[in-house]
């Protein structure tokens, strides 16, 4: 039996197919615009109990509202904006620390899903599935496991490694078309763009670089226009790489690893990124636990990461992930790529952030603290940071002692609170 022939006898109705999720099953699903959220609706109003496994929705789940509280459990390592929403409805939306390095190891133990759900789009004629611009690695459905995938006909055909699935390995299909979650980003402010100027002029021609998700790393793109072969090895492809292979600042052609290809773990962006990344064949996907393992990373000579913050304390410790107690978004890749930049060869970290931020009454505070907020997790430890940039410069903290970070930090913070960061900083004894 040929896969045409498989293909139409394992095709059920979105309903069937959500009926073969057994009571009490572990499932898990990709991330983004990677999730099939017709199928995973369709599984979560079937009646069953499930713990759900799952990664910055991009789309409002019906396993996130409070009707489904007692009978369904997520777990979730990366939080966004619908995410951060649905903690105000269920406030037993647990936040799974892990870096994304980690996230394509075959689970084991309770943690093991029975059933994974994907989107793809429909098979090529080889019957060779592509899980569109944000794949979930092969290395997580391992063969024992019930694949059912949603066939997604508005899903680009994306090339990849680690991702292609043949259509033969899954056990159902169901086909649900629904636009896919876009962005558009916006232009940048003049204090991103100050930011980022202070960063460019420190990422030379031929460089590899990563950029992080936000206004600021799009800022960096649209500086580097004027930059020559620079090679694209990142966790999320951004709309600013698009426009630096179209203009040719970046051309992967310094690439000690993989050479002539832009790598990638998935992208987010516009309708029209995910056509040119349909379109370019030397653009490919990669499993996060490939793209983002610091060892493959710092095989790039030159690599050069770009991440934001939400603040940053006097010794150096990065919090990007959580207000307080309060998780804001996850771990993600920061620290893969801070660990994978600093050990490639000419490599460089950079994380960016504005030196304030305001409260709804318009009180400014400095995101440069004697201490992180009382309960902040540590996205990248002190000993891994290198450069940190606001909009008042950029400062290298490799190598250096306490009491010199705090003197440089203290130097691009926002000048309001520079004489009171430093009385704070000697009473703590951080510096003479």
């Amino acid at each position: 039996m040929d896969w045409k022939e498989q293909y139409a006898d394992k095709t059920l109705s979105l309903e069937a197919a959500a009926g073969k999720v057994a009571p009490d099953s572990t499932v898990l699903v990709g991330m983004g615009v990677g999730i099939p959220y017709a199928l995973l609706n369709a599984v979560t109003v079937s009646g069953i109990g499930f713990t759900l496994y799952a990664a910055s929705v991009s789309s409002p789940v019906k396993a996130y509202l409070p009707p489904y509280n007692r009978r369904i459990a997520v777990k979730n390592c990366f939080f966004g904006p619908v995410e951060r929403a649905s903690m105000k409805l269920r406030p037993d939306l647990f936040y799974q620390p892990m870096h994304l390095s980690d996230t394509g190891f075959d689970r084991s133990g309770a943690h093991r899903p029975d059933t994974v759900l994907i989107q793809a789009a429909p098979p090529d004629e080889n019957g060779m599935l592509s899980q569109g611009p944000s794949p979930l690695s092969t290395d997580a459905i391992p063969a024992e496991v019930q694949l059912i995938v949603q066939i997604n006909d508005r899903v680009p055909y994306i090339r990849g490694e680690g991702c292609m699935i043949p259509a033969s390995r899954a056990d159902w299909f169901t086909e649900a078309a629904e636009p896919l979650f876009t962005m558009v980003s916006s232009a940048p402010t003049e204090l991103e763009r100050k930011i980022a100027g202070s960063i460019v002029d420190r990422i030379e021609d031929g460089a590899c670089i990563q950029l992080g998700i936000g206004s600021i790393g799009t800022a960096v793109g649209s500086f580097l226009k004027d930059k020559k072969h620079l090679g694209i090895h990142t966790e999320m492809f951004v709309e600013s790489m698009a426009e630096l292979l179209e203009c040719g600042a970046a051309d992967n052609s310094r690439k000690t690893l993989c050479p002539g290809k832009s790598v990638y773990g998935f992208a987010a962006g516009s309708a029209r990124l995910y056509e040119y990344l349909a379109a370019d064949m030397n653009a490919e996907t990669r499993p996060f636990s490939w793209v983002n393992d610091p060892r493959v990373i710092s095989q790039n000579d030159n690599m050069v990461s770009v991440n934001s913050a939400l603040g940053v304390d006097l010794t150096g410790q990065v919090c990007a992930e959580s207000i307080g107690q309060s998780q804001y978004s996850g771990t993600g890749g920061q620290a893969d790529y801070v660990r994978g930049a600093r050990w490639s060869r000419g490599g460089k970290s950079f994380i960016a952030m504005p030196s304030t931020r305001a409260d709804k009454a318009g009180k400014l505070f400095s995101k440069i603290t004697l201490t992180l907020p009382e309960g902040s997790a540590v996205t990248t430890l002190r000993s891994d940071v290198q450069y940190i940039a606001t909009e008042y410069g950029c400062v290298d903290l490799r190598g250096e002692p306490i009491d010199v970070r705090a003197k440089k930090l203290i130097s691009i913070s926002h000048p309001d609170f520079r004489d009171e960061l430093t009385a704070a900083a000697k009473k703590a004894g951080l510096m003479l």
